[in-house]
């Protein structure tokens, strides 16, 4: 995911890993947006503070250099059949509340189809770096959240004036 700040996302990944569910996430560390140099808001404080609730939820980075991780993908793996959203919005409040204009397609699908398969292979590639170094530890860009970050962030979860 590139951008992850909606609050009852945030707090539905949280109420499933009290529940017992392994949580695997990748997400983009923000540090660049077309070439520009950016804070990591809102994906390095989510990512701690995810972290920070339960082992159960496990995150890496995309390994990224001056490109973004742009990929909007949710995909849910039940015991019969899987949930898979895909398409241009992040999770944030601004395209989840459709203050943005975004456009995404819901499927379910049995676990023994070949789309589930074929997704569920693009998340275990990339998750275990399969073929190329595409993820990077939390810790890769854990340091780089500063107090000023901090701050900031707060000061935007708050007032809801925000870029995401």
């Amino acid at each position: 995911m590139y951008y992850l700040a909606d609050r009852d996302i945030v707090d539905a990944i949280k109420a499933a890993s009290n529940r017992g569910v392994t949580l695997n996430l990748i997400l983009d560390p923000n540090q660049n947006a077309f070439g520009h140099e950016k804070t990591g808001l809102p994906n390095l404080p989510i990512a701690q503070e995810l972290l920070n609730h339960d082992d159960k939820i496990n995150l890496k980075w995309y390994n990224v250099n001056k490109e973004q991780y742009h990929t909007k993908i949710l995909f849910v793996k039940k015991a019969n059949e899987s949930f898979i959203v895909g398409g241009s919005a992040n999770l944030t409040s601004r395209n989840i509340d459709d203050y943005n204009l975004e456009s995404d397609l819901s499927i379910t699908a049995p676990n023994d189809s070949e789309l589930v398969h074929n997704v569920e292979d693009y998340f275990k590639r990339i998750w275990e770096n399969k073929d190329a170094q595409y993820t990077v530890s939390y810790e890769e860009y854990a340091g780089t959240y500063t107090t000023a970050k901090r701050a900031l962030y707060y000061i935007q979860k708050i007032t809801l004036f925000t870029t995401y």
